[in-house]
């Protein structure tokens, strides 16, 4: 092979991660990346009809020389694309003995790429670029269905060997599971030719870390099916070192927890960020997705390197009531970014009927009255709880789980220094910006933040009725406990006036 391929292809299967290698590799600097090139219902992408002045037409008409244009289109960069069973055969014969191509050829476990398929296929979710947008779906495995994807798959990596042994040429192998390994990342970087390095932070996420148990509704029957053992119950590994987000210069930190109080102490430690370093204020309703995406503070350290990046910067915490907390998670589900596609808002309409559109609810909010609030707030909540009693078609979210199992899980990692409750943030932010010498908080500043995480500005206890308090004091029992919440006592009638 030429010390510098003219061009390289990822050979795989769908749900097998070659987006996110894909996306790695495009980052490199002297790469381009095409996409599904050769995929029969679109040119390169779901949302394109057309490539350097190819469409689908032309295309299958003269696949080589598409490919050709797409090198050449690349200039002084090597050109790369995703091939797949099903996509073009000519193409597919030709990169396996084509010795100006670099292959990588990408495996996984058969049974978790098809249970990611089908999960893809529920939520209509193809690829993660924001952990706070993942959708999670249960699917029901049909053994025979998985049968047929198995053997396909081994019929379709079998002609990959086969075609490329007669060519006498080779391929990069690389497995699922070694995609977080950056070592070999920067070898696969190598092997298509290129002098750049793999970035540290993940481009993409991982949309179903969960485990087979918590991804099939069918579990037992699937171990039967398959003559497999079932796997042991184990907690779930719910934070790390990782998930904490330190200031590039401190003094603050926040081991985030998903609620109205993460936008909150996001918007304080972007205040304190600016006011330190003197750069701008963002907006604040786009904080929390900037934060996960790794766009506002770093991330990604491990244990071991944490403390040292921490320094002397103080670690902090967001609590706030479990009534606020899962009424403001329950409106964003329902009219927050991706609304539409929203499997949780499915089932709660299949439910109780259809609901308003977010435009149609911010002009008018009585187009969202309070007995639907109540009857959704209530489905919404059974759908929790049944997911984090591993039953019903949800796997638990982290937005889910009680902040006391959060924060004992942050505190297993990192130094805690205060755990803040969203009640008392006004307090706790003018004072620490006094603390760090800062100017004085204006009031109307703390309000704001304390406001920033909320889709819609509903009051929670018009929302509460008798059933859903009770809900939550089962599901959240240890919140009440060990933050000392009280019970929100539920209003008769209204809409708030502050929406």
């Amino acid at each position: 092979m030429m010390a510098r391929p003219r061009y390289f292809v990822i050979l795989g299967a769908m749900r097998t991660g070659s987006n996110l290698l894909e996306q790695t590799l495009g980052a490199l600097g002297d790469t381009a990346c095409w996409g599904e090139v050769f995929n029969p219902a679109f040119i390169g992408g779901p949302q394109k009809s057309d490539l350097l002045g190819w469409d689908k037409d032309r295309r299958d008409g003269d696949p080589l020389g598409c490919l050709e244009a797409l090198i050449e289109g690349s200039g002084d960069r090597i050109a790369g694309f995703r091939l797949f069973d099903g996509h073009s055969d000519v193409v597919l014969s030709h990169v396996l003995s084509d010795p100006d191509c670099a292959r990588i050829v990408l495996r996984r476990d058969p049974l978790q790429s098809f249970v990611s398929l089908q999960i893809a296929r529920t939520t209509n979710q193809w690829m993660l670029r924001n952990p706070r947008r993942r959708l999670t779906a249960k699917i029901t495995f049909e053994a025979e269905e998985f049968a047929i994807y198995r053997a396909d798959l081994f019929a379709h990596y079998g002609r990959l060997k086969t075609d490329m042994e007669a060519a006498s040429l080779s391929a990069f192998d690389i497995d699922y599971d070694q995609m977080s390994d950056p070592a070999v990342l920067q070898a696969v970087a190598q092997h298509v030719g290129s002098q750049g390095q793999v970035p540290t932070g993940p481009v993409l996420h991982r949309q179903n870390p969960e485990s087979l148990r918590d991804k099939v509704a069918n579990y037992g029957e699937m171990c039967t099916a398959l003559g497999m053992e079932e796997e042991p119950r184990r907690a779930p590994d719910l934070v790390t070192a990782r998930d904490v987000l330190v200031m590039p210069e401190g003094p603050m930190a926040l081991a985030p927890i998903e609620g109205p109080g993460l936008a909150a102490m996001l918007s304080l430690m972007q205040w304190v960020d600016s006011g330190l370093r003197n750069t701008q204020v963002l907006p604040r309703k786009k904080l929390p997705d900037m934060a996960a995406r790794g766009e506002l503070f770093t991330s990604g350290f491990d244990a071991q390197t944490l403390p040292d990046k921490l320094g002397l910067s103080r670690v902090f915490a967001p609590v706030c009531h479990p009534a606020a907390r899962m009424h403001a998670l329950f409106l964003e589900e329902l009219f927050g970014p991706g609304w539409a596609h929203a499997p949780v808002r499915a089932m709660i309409e299949a439910e109780i009927g259809p609901l308003p559109e977010p435009r149609e609810v911010r002009r008018d909010a009585t187009v969202f009255p309070q007995t639907l609030r109540r009857g959704a707030f209530r489905t919404y909540l059974g759908i929790v709880k049944a997911a984090l009693a591993g039953q019903g078609q949800f796997s638990p979210r982290l937005a889910w789980y009680p902040q006391a199992d959060l924060v004992d899980a942050y505190a297993q990692e990192v130094r805690l220094d205060r755990v803040v409750e969203l009640e008392k943030f006004d307090i706790f932010a003018r004072r620490y910006c006094k603390r760090v010498s800062l100017p004085p908080l204006p009031d109307f500043e703390a309000e704001d933040m304390s406001r920033a995480g909320l889709v819609l500005d509903f009051a929670v206890d018009e929302t509460l009725d008798a059933d859903t308090s009770a809900i939550l004091e089962e599901i959240y029992a240890e919140d009440y406990r060990r933050f000392g919440y009280a019970s929100l006592p539920p209003t008769s009638d209204g809409v708030s006036s502050s929406l």
